[in-house]
């Protein structure tokens, strides 16, 4: 009898076991699809946390770079990018994962941009042991884009072998994205050196020139007619590169020789008539200081090819027209703080010659020293491979329309800067 007592407990108490196992199953079984869920939840919040952070970033770097409908656009496209990346696996198994923008935000007046991501996940086993069939995951990130103040000395080739038309398309689109930079943070200025070539037409500084050169036997000092409008400084002279020239002493240190002549003709009359002669290698352009507002296109625009391509000369020039030493020179006052850049558009070949490559190499070591970034933009068909010579300079091709967009796009970028706000 207490044989059969104690079977009979062993097997009650062996069911009982096996109750209480297969619920500690399910119960470990619940746990570990909470914790593979909240595990794939925690992954999909960094990846797509990551992914609004990567949107906005890029949508900021092209804020004033782009219309406002391209900027909605650019948005989106983004977005579809960071979908078409997102990690899938094991964790996330192909067609559980919806990807979509919840917001989206824009703001060009405040230099700002807000975007807001969320994907919809199908849970791997939740959905078995609970109600919950979708798990959503968001994430925002704002970024804020800043102009740093800069500098730009535009120098063009200009030279007898250039080709004006294809400076000219990339000069138009550099101008138009820094005016589009300035209407709502005026911070850049640029300057304009319309001629890489040996001499240099500087405008109405007549104090520029070596003492004595300058012709003032000339009318109204003189008995006879001029046969120019206008006062003398305003006429086509040019001032031509100074003995070693390689460095950058203002002209009230070292002053320019002067590429200018007066020619004089007696009138039947007997009235001495006087006239403006120089050189065909005198630019018709002037160079431009650095200033706040720009038209270099409508002054490039009035070029004609002139002279033998100097690159040292032109570079040069660039950094005379963007160095602290130089501002009173110019009539100007410097931006300390503000970046310094020489873009220099090059359209012709070079023939070598030993004064322009050690003016070239000069050039480059001052903009070295000077800290004044360099970036050489080859726009001929057949590259210089001289500029190369340029060791801290950025020397890129550029051939076709589309290259140049996208050129003017990263030289302007380069001087503008997006920063996360951290919540």
């Amino acid at each position: 009898m207490r044989a059969l007592e104690l079977r009979t407990e062993w097997r009650d108490e062996r069911g009982s076991v096996a109750i209480w196992g297969v619920f500690a199953i399910m119960i470990l079984i619940g746990v570990f699809a909470f914790a593979i869920d909240v595990g794939r939840y925690l992954v999909a919040k960094n990846q797509v946390q990551t992914a609004a952070q990567n949107v906005a970033l890029s949508v900021a770097d092209h804020l004033y770079l782009l219309q406002d409908e391209e900027l909605v656009s650019y948005l989106d496209q983004q977005i579809f990018l960071q979908a078409s990346m997102f990690k899938s696996g094991f964790l996330f198994g192909p067609g559980n994962v919806q990807f979509s923008k919840k917001n989206g935000v824009i703001q060009v007046a405040q230099a700002s941009v807000q975007v807001e991501l969320q994907i919809r996940l199908t849970p791997l086993f939740l959905q078995y042991v609970s109600d919950a069939k979708i798990i959503e995951v968001s994430a925002d990130a704002e970024v804020t884009h800043t102009l740093e103040a800069a500098e730009i000395a535009f120098v063009l080739d200009g030279s007898n072998g250039a080709s004006l038309h294809t400076e000219n398309k990339l000069l138009g689109f550099l101008e138009a994205l820094t005016n589009k930079y300035n209407s709502s943070q005026p911070k850049i200025s640029v300057g304009l050196v319309p001629h890489a070539t040996g001499l240099m037409r500087v405008g109405s500084r007549r104090n520029w020139v070596v003492p004595g050169m300058w012709p003032d036997a000339v009318p109204p000092n003189v008995p006879g007619i001029p046969l120019w409008a206008g006062a003398l400084e305003d006429q086509r002279w040019c001032v031509g590169p100074r003995a070693d020239d390689y460095d950058l002493k203002t002209p009230g240190t070292a002053p320019f020789p002067l590429e200018m002549e007066i020619t004089v003709e007696t009138a039947i009359d007997g009235t001495d008539e006087y006239s403006v002669t120089t050189t065909e290698d005198c630019p018709e352009t002037s160079v431009q200081p650095v200033a706040a507002s720009n038209s270099l296109l409508s002054t490039a625009s009035a070029r004609v090819q002139t002279g033998d391509f100097d690159p040292g000369m032109g570079m040069m020039w660039g950094l005379r027209v963007l160095d602290q030493s130089w501002s009173s020179a110019w009539g100007r006052v410097a931006e300390n703080e503000a970046q310094k850049l020489v873009v220099f558009l090059v359209s012709s070949a070079y023939e070598e010659n030993e004064s322009r490559s050690q003016r070239l190499n000069a050039a480059c070591q001052i903009a070295a020293s000077k800290q004044v970034e360099v970036i050489i933009v080859d726009v001929a068909q057949e590259p210089s491979t001289l500029l190369d010579k340029c060791e801290n300079a950025l020397v890129v091709s550029a051939i076709n329309e589309e290259e140049q967009k996208s050129m003017a796009y990263k030289i302007i970028q380069s001087l503008s800067r997006s920063t996360l706000q951290l919540p």
